[in-house]
């Protein structure tokens, strides 16, 4: 059995200190890239809102032309629907939302021809009338 001299072992150790050091640093500055025109924010309150994320990956990302998905009951009928709601229609008119990035729980890509995204299209047809 072959033994290391103090040098190897030296340089094995600063090899994988190295390697360490560069996976910490990569995972913690590396912010993926968001793809797609919308995304779906799920927050610490359970509370999801569909927008344009911008500046993911520093502490406060702003959400832009932000939705979110209202659960109407027919009272003739008692069925549950669901209805994407436009923050901006809203009793405040919203155009933007401040996130603190500590309340995200979890960011996923809107399809591009997901039935979301054909809802926020027809919602822009309409507002843009």
């Amino acid at each position: 059995m072959k033994r290391f001299s103090v040098r190897e072992a030296i340089l094995v150790a600063i090899a994988v200190s190295l390697t360490v050091l560069v996976s910490t640093v990569w995972s913690r500055w590396h912010v993926p890239k968001l793809d797609t025109p919308y995304q779906a924010v799920l927050l610490t309150n359970n509370t999801v809102y569909i927008g344009r994320l911008q500046g993911f990956g520093t502490p406060y990302p702003v959400m832009r032309d932000v939705f979110y998905i209202q659960t109407r009951v027919n009272p003739e009928t008692k069925q549950a629907g669901n209805a994407l709601v436009r923050r901006e229609t809203t009793w405040h008119s919203p155009t933007y939302m401040i996130l603190d990035e500590k309340q995200i729980v979890m960011i996923e890509p809107v399809g591009k021809y997901s039935r979301v995204a054909e809802l926020i299209n027809e919602n822009s047809k309409q507002s843009s009338k």
